[in-house]
């Protein structure tokens, strides 16, 4: 339900959203990430994106993933405001699990009628059994 857009991807299967585009930053060459790196990656860049659309009432999104030093580094923002922290915190549960149990650190920065901005820090010497 994506597409590359030129300035980003835009979200196509939400009508009545008008999001515009979501820009996606990944380092150039990608880097060699094991399996279940890969997945934690798009499954933060899903949910955070998801979340977005549906909850967020925002009209930008930005995802990094960058790679130094031995880390995995992802985050996302937006433009939206949280209207309820409690259901917002209990939202990030599954997120923050994935990455605490290969051993990466997760932070959510939420204020109400803020924008929310998540961040997800793993070690790149994960193993393919760790997920």
């Amino acid at each position: 339900f994506f597409f590359q857009a030129e300035h980003g991807i835009r979200d196509t299967s939400v009508t009545g959203v008008q999001t515009g585009a979501l820009p996606i930053y990944l380092p150039e060459p990608l880097p060699q990430l094991p399996t279940p790196l890969i997945h934690l990656s798009l499954r933060f860049l899903q949910e955070t994106l998801s979340n977005t659309i549906k909850y967020a009432s925002a009209t930008a999104y930005e995802f990094h993933l960058s790679c130094a030093d031995g880390t995995l580094s992802l985050s996302a923002t937006d433009d939206g405001v949280v209207h309820n922290l409690s259901k917002a915190q209990r939202g990030f549960r599954s997120l923050r699990e994935r990455v605490e149990a290969v051993g990466g650190h997760f932070q959510v920065q939420l204020a109400k009628m803020e924008p929310v901005q998540l961040s997800a820090s793993v070690p790149l010497s994960l193993t393919q059994g760790s997920l």
